[in-house]
């Protein structure tokens, strides 16, 4: 439409921009060393250890890790489309860390807020970084910049379908964009396309790691 969200700053412009670049230069930065919501469930895995309650585990790469890590992309869609239909940023209504942050007295849906923060306390609980892996939107829009060759051949492709006549919308490159980002997650999850990289030796780790 031309404009901008009303609630957004460009304060979020500009982080937003930082996590791009800092997704393509040093991969998943944000959601594995810096994200408020990664350190709680960090926290929630260390309680479950201490009180020796095993975890549930899903396999890296079974039928059900794959179909769980799409629902992220499909929460990305549906986000990213509420927001353009409704000209604000729709993720503040759901957002858990913001929910608590402002006391569940923020510009918040309740319903959806409560659902979230269940899911990163309960599920976190019983499952290390279920939010992160699963549900998160921030997360699907890292995890689609880790492949960031691969969107802007996505993106050229798009444009130049529309030069040629054939007016395919945003929505549809959206959607599309979500499904190849899924897949390339689920069947090629360490792209060699980020200029740093932060790697843990987990060899070298003590027992309080």
């Amino acid at each position: 439409r031309g404009s901008l969200p009303c609630s957004m700053s460009s304060m979020q412009i500009i982080m937003g921009l930082a996590l791009a670049a800092a997704v393509v230069l040093f991969s998943k930065l944000f959601c594995a060393f810096l994200c408020p919501i990664g350190s709680v469930e960090d926290l929630l895995g260390k309680a479950r250890r201490a009180l020796k309650i095993k975890a549930v585990t899903i396999k890296n790469g079974g039928i059900p890790d794959k179909i769980l890590r799409l629902v992220k992309y499909a929460v990305l869609f549906w986000v990213l489309t509420s927001t353009v239909a409704a000209s604000e940023l729709f993720c503040k209504h759901l957002d858990p860390y913001y929910a608590v942050a402002t006391g569940f007295k923020g510009e918040i849906v309740l319903w959806m807020a409560l659902v979230t923060v269940g899911i990163v306390v309960v599920l976190g609980f019983f499952m290390d970084r279920f939010w992160c892996k699963y549900i998160c939107p921030l997360g699907a829009v890292s995890n689609s910049l880790k492949f960031w060759t691969w969107m802007l051949l996505l993106v050229a492709v798009w444009l130049l379908l529309n030069v040629c006549g054939l007016k395919i919308g945003w929505v549809a490159l959206l959607a599309v964009w979500c499904i190849v980002a899924w897949a390339l997650e689920v069947f090629h999850r360490n792209p060699k396309m980020q200029l740093l990289h932060v790697q843990v030796d987990e060899s070298r780790c003590g027992k309080t790691c």
